[in-house]
């Protein structure tokens, strides 16, 4: 033992001053870099799930729970009640569609007054002829023979009284504010306003059919 420590100072002895203090900053840094390592390592627990830790852990870094922080901000928009902005193109866009709408159904009532016309006294019955020629004329919506018939047989008096009395009440529900999901219910209030002024074959098979359109 002794022999070996005598060799090794004499080792060291036999170094230059460089090299010893180079020797020294070196064992310096290993051992504060070991201290400095022992103490940032966490503490290391032996838990299971279900398990009462013995004391209070208090975790090393930030922890973000995203099911509940997304949860939250769900919550959160939820809660905000939609923001609507006005279009006060609406109104004009929906009168000049139905000005559009109606200008084929008038074309489809002139045609059926023609063809009426034509039968003379003895009186007659339109063709599958005069039910094509009249769905040609319609490009808005889709109407059947039946509901085609209907109109054909409209005279122009009742015909331009539905007419007005649709633009009317179309544009007294459009001066009130419809938000999303109150469409329906502005067609319901038309529909109310229109029927009690429209025969009952005209406004079945006529002017339920345009309101969707």
């Amino acid at each position: 033992m002794d022999v070996t420590r005598k060799s090794a100072r004499k080792w060291i002895d036999s170094l230059s001053l460089r090299v010893q203090q180079g020797l020294f900053a070196a064992a310096t840094y290993l051992i504060l870099l070991a201290i400095c390592l022992l103490a940032i390592s966490p503490e290391q627990y032996d838990l299971s799930v279900g398990d009462v830790a013995p004391k209070t852990i208090t975790a090393s870094k930030d922890i973000v729970d995203e099911i509940t922080t997304e949860r939250r901000r769900q919550a959160a928009a939820d809660a905000v009640s939609p923001v609507y902005y006005k279009d006060d193109t609406v109104s004009d866009t929906v009168l000049s569609d139905m000005d559009a709408v109606f200008s084929e159904l008038r074309a489809v009532r002139e045609l059926g007054e023609q063809i009426r016309t034509s039968w003379g006294e003895e009186g007659g019955s339109f063709t599958d002829s005069d039910y094509t020629q009249a769905s040609g004329l319609v490009t808005r919506l889709s109407l059947s023979n039946y509901q085609l018939r209907t109109l054909m047989n409209t005279t122009e008096s009742d015909f331009e009284s539905l007419y007005q009395s649709l633009v009317s009440a179309t544009r007294t529900t459009l001066v009130s504010t419809i938000t999303e999901g109150q469409i329906n219910d502005a067609i319901n209030n038309i529909q109310q306003i229109v029927s009690y002024n429209t025969r009952t074959d005209l406004w079945y098979n006529v002017a339920i059919p345009t309101l969707p359109a």
